[in-house]
Protein backbone atom coordinates (compact mmCIF):
# COMPACT_ATOMS: atom_id res chain seq x y z
CA UNK A 1 0.00 0.00 0.00
CA UNK A 2 1.51 3.68 -1.22
CA UNK A 3 1.17 6.22 1.14
CA UNK A 4 0.81 9.57 -0.02
CA UNK A 5 3.37 12.15 0.68
CA UNK A 6 2.02 14.72 3.53
CA UNK A 7 3.20 18.02 3.50
CA UNK A 8 3.16 19.85 6.87
CA UNK A 9 1.30 23.06 7.41
CA UNK A 10 2.10 26.75 9.08
CA UNK A 11 -0.18 24.85 11.95
CA UNK A 12 1.72 21.73 11.81
CA UNK A 13 5.50 23.39 11.84
CA UNK A 14 3.93 25.83 15.27
CA UNK A 15 2.78 22.68 17.07
CA UNK A 16 6.43 21.21 16.23
CA UNK A 17 7.95 24.38 17.48
CA UNK A 18 6.13 25.09 20.42
CA UNK A 19 6.89 21.22 20.98
CA UNK A 20 10.44 21.96 20.97
CA UNK A 21 9.87 24.90 23.47
CA UNK A 22 8.27 22.93 25.79
CA UNK A 23 11.80 20.71 25.42
CA UNK A 24 13.17 23.92 26.09
CA UNK A 25 15.33 23.32 22.38
CA UNK A 26 15.74 26.39 20.95
CA UNK A 27 17.86 24.96 18.47
CA UNK A 28 15.42 22.34 17.12
CA UNK A 29 12.74 24.92 17.14
CA UNK A 30 14.88 27.66 15.56
CA UNK A 31 15.56 24.07 12.80
CA UNK A 32 12.29 24.00 12.18
CA UNK A 33 11.84 27.59 11.33
CA UNK A 34 14.42 27.07 8.39
CA UNK A 35 12.88 23.84 7.26
CA UNK A 36 9.37 25.92 7.02
CA UNK A 37 11.50 28.45 4.59
CA UNK A 38 13.34 26.04 2.49
CA UNK A 39 10.12 23.92 1.90
CA UNK A 40 8.19 27.68 1.19
CA UNK A 41 5.63 27.76 4.21
CA UNK A 42 5.46 31.00 5.40
CA UNK A 43 4.89 31.22 9.24
CA UNK A 44 1.88 32.84 11.08
CA UNK A 45 1.68 34.41 13.98
CA UNK A 46 1.34 31.35 16.19
CA UNK A 47 4.86 30.24 14.80
CA UNK A 48 6.18 33.19 15.87
CA UNK A 49 5.03 33.60 18.97
CA UNK A 50 6.14 29.61 19.98
CA UNK A 51 9.50 30.80 18.56
CA UNK A 52 9.51 34.00 21.32
CA UNK A 53 8.17 31.48 23.60
CA UNK A 54 11.61 29.19 22.88
CA UNK A 55 13.74 32.08 23.50
CA UNK A 56 11.89 33.41 26.64
CA UNK A 57 12.65 30.05 27.84
CA UNK A 58 16.52 30.22 26.82
CA UNK A 59 16.61 33.77 28.04
CA UNK A 60 17.47 34.81 24.49
CA UNK A 61 16.05 37.99 24.61
CA UNK A 62 17.28 39.55 21.38
CA UNK A 63 16.69 36.42 19.13
CA UNK A 64 12.83 37.33 20.62
CA UNK A 65 12.91 40.95 19.69
CA UNK A 66 13.84 39.61 16.19
CA UNK A 67 11.91 37.29 15.68
CA UNK A 68 9.02 39.66 16.37
CA UNK A 69 10.38 41.95 14.46
CA UNK A 70 10.85 39.09 11.30
CA UNK A 71 6.62 39.01 12.10
CA UNK A 72 6.40 42.47 11.50
CA UNK A 73 8.12 42.16 8.53
CA UNK A 74 6.13 39.39 7.25
CA UNK A 75 3.18 41.57 7.72
CA UNK A 76 1.91 40.24 10.70
CA UNK A 77 0.76 42.05 14.14
CA UNK A 78 1.73 41.52 17.02
CA UNK A 79 -1.13 40.32 19.74
CA UNK A 80 -1.17 39.97 23.16
CA UNK A 81 -0.03 36.78 23.82
CA UNK A 82 3.10 37.70 20.95
CA UNK A 83 3.97 40.95 23.13
CA UNK A 84 3.76 38.94 26.43
CA UNK A 85 5.76 36.67 25.47
CA UNK A 86 8.41 39.15 24.00
CA UNK A 87 8.00 40.79 27.12
CA UNK A 88 8.89 37.29 29.55
CA UNK A 89 11.92 37.07 27.33
CA UNK A 90 13.25 40.57 28.02
CA UNK A 91 12.17 40.37 31.68
CA UNK A 92 14.50 36.90 31.76
CA UNK A 93 17.22 37.52 30.08
CA UNK A 94 17.65 40.70 32.26
CA UNK A 95 16.04 43.57 29.98
CA UNK A 96 13.49 45.08 32.11
CA UNK A 97 13.71 48.00 30.83
CA UNK A 98 12.89 46.64 27.21
CA UNK A 99 9.85 44.19 28.87
CA UNK A 100 8.42 47.62 30.08
CA UNK A 101 8.96 49.76 26.64
CA UNK A 102 6.89 46.58 24.99
CA UNK A 103 3.79 46.93 27.25
CA UNK A 104 4.30 50.48 26.50
CA UNK A 105 3.89 49.67 22.55
CA UNK A 106 1.66 46.88 23.22
CA UNK A 107 -0.97 49.58 25.08
CA UNK A 108 0.09 52.17 21.96
CA UNK A 109 -0.55 49.68 19.29
CA UNK A 110 -4.18 49.67 21.02
CA UNK A 111 -3.73 46.02 22.63
CA UNK A 112 -5.29 46.00 26.08
CA UNK A 113 -2.64 44.70 28.72
CA UNK A 114 -4.43 41.39 30.48
CA UNK A 115 -3.80 40.44 33.95
CA UNK A 116 -0.64 38.43 32.60
CA UNK A 117 0.89 41.22 30.60
CA UNK A 118 1.15 42.93 33.84
CA UNK A 119 2.01 40.28 35.75
CA UNK A 120 5.18 39.88 33.92
CA UNK A 121 5.65 43.44 33.76
CA UNK A 122 5.91 44.03 37.38
CA UNK A 123 7.93 41.06 37.38
CA UNK A 124 10.46 42.90 35.57
CA UNK A 125 10.07 45.78 37.64
CA UNK A 126 10.95 43.13 40.88
CA UNK A 127 13.39 42.15 39.43
CA UNK A 128 14.86 45.69 38.41
CA UNK A 129 13.88 47.54 41.72
CA UNK A 130 11.80 49.31 40.35
CA UNK A 131 9.44 49.44 42.97
CA UNK A 132 7.84 52.55 41.87
CA UNK A 133 6.99 51.71 38.15
CA UNK A 134 5.52 48.30 39.88
CA UNK A 135 2.88 50.28 41.74
CA UNK A 136 2.12 52.40 39.08
CA UNK A 137 1.28 49.36 37.03
CA UNK A 138 -0.81 48.04 39.68
CA UNK A 139 -3.11 51.08 39.49
CA UNK A 140 -3.27 51.05 36.15
CA UNK A 141 -4.16 47.45 36.89
CA UNK A 142 -7.20 48.90 38.83
CA UNK A 143 -8.34 51.51 36.40
CA UNK A 144 -8.35 49.16 34.17
CA UNK A 145 -10.89 46.73 36.25
CA UNK A 146 -8.50 43.78 36.61
CA UNK A 147 -7.56 42.33 39.70
CA UNK A 148 -4.05 41.25 40.34
CA UNK A 149 -3.90 37.81 40.06
CA UNK A 150 -3.38 35.89 44.05
CA UNK A 151 -0.19 33.96 44.56
CA UNK A 152 -0.66 29.92 43.88
CA UNK A 153 0.47 28.07 47.20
Amino acid sequence: MAVDRVTPTAHTYSAAISAAARGRSMTKAMAMLAAMRRTGVQPDLITYSSLISACAKARSWERALELLEEARKDGLTPNLYTYTTAMSACSKGGQYERALELLHEMRDTGITPDNTAYSVAIDACEKSGRWQTALQLLEDMRIAGLAPEEGKN
